[in-house]
């Protein structure tokens, strides 16, 4: 019975053994798949951690980009008003309906004299043209007569552009 007993047992144990040995595997396969799957968590955590900065950047630039906007839509602005208010003042020099006719009829000499000049340069004759300082002074002394004079351009100090940024944003 002794025999019985013991070849029983190690039928048991090779039985164990071979369980054992499947278990084994099985543990070792799973662990293999955690190992695998843990890299591809680190590599969605990094994927996700650089679309997060991606998105900061863009975020960042597009703020930036309003704020240019911004910048230009106010000094567009500013620049387009004055260039109304120069109009304007010269439509109030000219209010006098005579100087206004008279500087028509001058524009109209001066098209037909560039007329002329033109007609003879195509058909080839020589065209006698003034000196440039004559032209110079000329058309000085003609601006001078209406009242125009060269102004230099007008520059914004950064606390005029902060005064018109605020009146854009208000």
């Amino acid at each position: 019975m002794n025999w019985f007993k013991f070849k029983k047992k190690k039928k048991n144990i090779i039985a164990e053994s071979s369980i054992t040995n499947a278990q084994t595997e099985r543990v070792e396969s799973l662990k293999a798949e955690v190992h695998r799957l843990e890299k591809k968590i680190e590599e969605y955590v990094a994927r996700e951690r650089e679309i997060g900065e991606v998105l900061n950047f863009a975020r960042l630039r597009a703020e930036e980009y309003e704020k240019e906007a911004k910048i230009r839509y106010t000094l567009e602005k500013e620049r387009l008003s004055s260039y109304r208010e120069k109009w304007q003042n010269r439509l109030e020099t000219l209010k006098d309906a005579d100087r206004l006719g008279e500087e028509v009829l001058e524009c109209n000499e001066y098209f037909k004299k560039i007329s002329k000049d033109l007609k003879e340069i195509v058909e080839g004759e020589k065209v006698s043209c003034d000196e440039p300082t004559e032209t110079f002074v000329r058309e000085t002394k003609r601006l001078k007569e209406l009242g125009i004079t060269s102004a230099p351009e007008r520059v914004l100090s950064e606390e005029d552009l902060n005064k018109l940024l605020l009146q854009f944003n208000a």
